[in-house]
């Protein structure tokens, strides 16, 4: 049997108003992502939300925001 692994992003309408979160937490990916525009590291990231996510946690929202962007259709103006 294969383990089921969790997706390390969500979106649930019931949590944060729907938009992505760090799974398990009401951490919003955007939230991350600000903080290290603002030049902390993943480490720094992790310590200011006091250890409640995990540094693969913050590369996930890296992750997820870059996928998300590959997405994006760009139409020509």
């Amino acid at each position: 049997m294969v383990p089921r692994t969790r997706t390390p992003i969500t979106a649930d309408p019931f949590v944060c108003s729907g938009q992505p979160v760090i799974t398990g937490t009401a951490i919003p990916a955007y939230r991350v992502l600000e903080l290290l525009r603002e030049g902390l590291s993943l480490d720094e990231v992790v310590e200011r939300f006091g250890g409640a996510i995990t540094r693969s946690q913050a590369r996930a929202c890296v992750e997820y925001a870059i996928a998300n962007l590959r997405q994006t259709v760009a139409y020509a103006a």
